[in-house]
């Protein structure tokens, strides 16, 4: 009787060193599921061309999910640390800043909600992760650049400190100033202009792509504004692509022309021979 108790006993020491030994399995082969280089595709409310805009404009998110727990969110260059910790074999819990999420995978997507709103990676290479965050890295210099003569505000906005404002026109039916020069937020590069309609009709001002030159260059230009009848707009932005113009600091010589229109019938009812610095 008693050998038959020592053989269930070992039999059951047996089994219960299966079990732990296949637990301890699964919880490594979930942690794997998750593990590696993670590359944001989509946003809750973005659309495809949304997050190709994004991209073009280094605008990218990686998620790091190293294997000693600990992960790193880079948002367009920025990194933020935290860790990581697998649930189940498609449930993981990300912790950033002190601020918990959690993650669900789904095939080779992994979605990640926080306060409500959901973001979808894809699983990327170490390679193509770095080139993301390479990329990310150098279009961020690009939106703050800072030479001698610049000034940067937030959100990447550089002004050429250097600028003269230049008078236009200003007589009975409007006035138009061009107030500053500067580089947007997504790496466009022109100029800010001032309008005020003194006219009884709604006008649209506006640079036409084929006639402005840089540096001898021709470029084109982009930009418009509708101005109401007795109203001010203050703002208004004609910019050359960063293809074309990379920084506020290469925006020099310029020959544009600045065209006020019937904002009702397209017809052209002034037209302004400009330079600027």
């Amino acid at each position: 009787m008693k050998r038959l108790l020592s053989i269930t006993a070992l039999a059951l020491v047996i089994a219960l060193s299966l079990a732990f030994t296949g637990c301890s399995g699964a919880q490594k082969d979930a942690s794997a599921n998750f593990q590696g280089n993670w590359k944001m595709t989509n946003v809750a409310g973005a659309t495809e061309d949304d997050i190709a805009a994004m991209e073009a404009f280094g605008m990218s998110v990686v998620l790091d999910l190293n294997e000693d727990k600990t992960a790193v969110l880079d948002m367009m260059g920025e990194e933020i640390s935290g860790t990581w910790e697998a649930k189940s074999s498609t449930e993981l819990t990300l912790t950033i800043e002190g601020s918990s999420a959690t993650g669900k995978l789904n095939g080779e997507e992994l979605t990640i909600a926080v306060d409500g709103e959901e973001m979808t990676f894809q699983k990327v290479s170490a390679e193509e992760a770095a080139k993301i965050k390479e990329d990310a890295a150098s279009m961020e210099g690009i939106l703050s650049d800072e030479g001698d003569d610049a000034t940067s505000a937030d959100s990447g906005v550089t002004y050429d400190a250097s600028f003269t404002p230049v008078a236009v026109v200003d007589d009975d039916m409007w006035t138009i100033d061009v107030v500053a020069k500067k580089s947007d937020e997504w790496g466009g590069s022109g100029y800010v202009v001032d309008v005020n309609n003194k006219s009884d009709k709604p006008i649209y001002v506006t640079v036409p792509s084929d006639a402005c030159s840089v540096n001898g260059k021709m470029v084109d230009f982009w930009g418009g504004e509708v101005v109401l009848p007795g109203k001010l707009a203050e703002g208004a932005f004609f910019y050359a692509d960063s293809d074309d113009i990379a920084s506020v600091s290469e925006m020099t010589n310029v020959e544009m022309v600045i065209e006020v229109w019937d904002n009702d019938t397209y017809e052209t009812l002034a037209s302004y021979d400009v330079t600027l610095n």
